[in-house]
């Protein structure tokens, strides 16, 4: 709950003209593939152990 707090501002960022709600675009689509990226890792690493044992 204490991280979820901290990390408000992090998560949900206001621009204040439009070249930094372009960047800010860009910096949730980077964000939004990283965690993509993790899940599918985590799912392959879950798929991969599931099958071995």
């Amino acid at each position: 709950m204490l991280v979820w707090r901290l990390t408000t501002a992090w998560r949900n960022p206001n621009p204040s003209n439009a070249a930094e709600a372009a960047a800010l675009g860009r910096v949730r689509a980077k964000r939004r593939a990283l965690i993509i990226a993790v899940t599918v890792l985590i799912a392959a690493a879950a798929a991969v152990k599931a099958t071995t044992s």
